[in-house]
């Protein structure tokens, strides 16, 4: 437990350094501090054994590479960013399954199919702001990040403790939100203070992944 409580500071630094970067609109220390948070998260996880520490560690590394691509407003870098979190998705959703429980769990499988539901509904709302060549990518990884919480709520009730599983359907489910939230501010309504409401969710998702990842093993 010392060492988590040491590594978390760091995070919550440079978590803090990247949202001025955004309300003070500071681009070269949003550039610095944004995908260096993410990688810090790598310290929370630590040195954990096992498949699931494993495919989160991957996950973190696709995402900080995906939030340091993400910095440019181009076209092109969007494309890019969304697949190396679409990948991030797999890379969770497959640590995730180590720990689904055997058999299915009413509640887990309706909150499941309740975020599918609201993937496709989003979605439907969305499509007249993609542009066409942004309309695949966007079903994609829809289903990539639907996939990564169906997984996070389906291993409710499975080999891992309610710390653990609590742990991972939060960070999840913040994550979507934080995901939601930022195509909403980007193809329908933008309001005030978006960006910092996503990364903020963003990284309290991704806090609640790497800690899950920890505690699978401690």
């Amino acid at each position: 437990m010392g060492g988590l409580w040491g590594t978390l500071p760091i995070f919550a630094v440079l978590v803090a350094a990247a949202l001025v970067g955004v309300e003070a609109k500071k681009p070269a220390l949003f550039a610095v501090s944004k995908p260096t948070a993410t990688l810090s998260l790598l310290l929370v996880v630590g040195a954990t054994p096992g498949a699931f520490a494993w495919q989160v560690s991957v996950g973190l590394v696709l995402a900080a590479v995906g939030d340091a691509v993400l910095i440019s407003d181009k076209p092109a870098a969007f494309v890019t960013g969304l697949v190396l979190f679409l990948l991030a998705h797999i890379s969770y959703a497959i640590g995730f399954a180590t720990g689904m429980a055997q058999s299915g769990r009413l509640l887990s499988i309706v909150a499941a199919a309740l975020v599918a539901l609201a993937s496709s509904v989003l979605v439907r709302r969305l499509w007249l702001g993609l542009g066409p060549s942004l309309r695949g990518p966007m079903i994609a990884y829809a289903a990539a990040i639907t996939a990564m919480v169906g997984a996070a709520f389906l291993s409710i009730g499975g080999s891992w403790t309610p710390r653990v599983t609590g742990a991972v359907a939060a960070g999840a489910f913040l994550f979507y939100v934080s995901d939601a939230n930022l195509a909403w501010n980007r193809f329908a309504r933008a309001y005030p203070h978006g960006q910092t409401v996503t990364l903020s969710l963003y990284w309290a998702g991704q806090l609640g992944v790497a800690l899950a990842a920890r505690w699978a093993h401690g």
